[in-house]
């Protein structure tokens, strides 16, 4: 990171003792610190001017094409759906039907959790504010296609039973 004072073993021996550090010497493992990784007074310390700023459009540029993304997946996964439904019969075609629709489930998976990690680096280098209107906190029962149903609380409650 730009700013970031190496003779400073206090700041490097607590982010040394991270988890997510590894021990290895290859460039590919090793953690790459943003400034919303660091709390606000490191971030003053340590980044220079226009850093944060930086990295605060970045995010929320990600935030809201992984948001667009998402859309896409789940209405990907509506189309999915129905064409199965309509149009899929025998085994073989089943099973390459619900290969698709796992991949399609993956993606869904993979844009909520890029949304997510987005929406918390903003948060940490923003804070709460207007901006969480447009980009609001994404519930596990937001993320559904246009063809599915919320489950109500009896229908949840069956399921467990059964």
């Amino acid at each position: 990171m730009p700013g970031f004072d190496p003779k400073n073993s206090t700041h490097l021996e607590r982010l040394a003792s991270s988890p997510n550090t590894s021990s290895s010497t290859h460039v590919e493992d090793c953690k790459l610190y943003m400034p919303s990784d660091l709390s606000q007074s490191d971030r003053r310390k340590y980044c220079p001017g226009g850093l944060s700023g930086m990295e605060d459009h970045l995010q929320f540029a990600e935030a809201c094409d992984t948001l667009e993304n998402l859309h896409h997946h789940l209405r990907t996964r509506s189309f999915a759906n129905r064409f199965k439904i309509a149009n899929v019969t025998g085994q073989i075609h089943n099973t390459h039907a619900r290969e698709t629709q796992h991949r399609i489930d993956n993606k869904v998976q993979a844009a909520e959790l890029q949304y997510q990690h987005s929406r918390n680096a903003l948060l940490r280098l923003r804070g709460h504010g207007s901006w969480e209107e447009k980009l609001q906190v994404l519930k596990q029962s937001d993320v559904r296609a246009l063809n599915e149903q919320e489950m109500t609380a009896q229908e949840k409650e069956d399921i467990r039973q059964v």
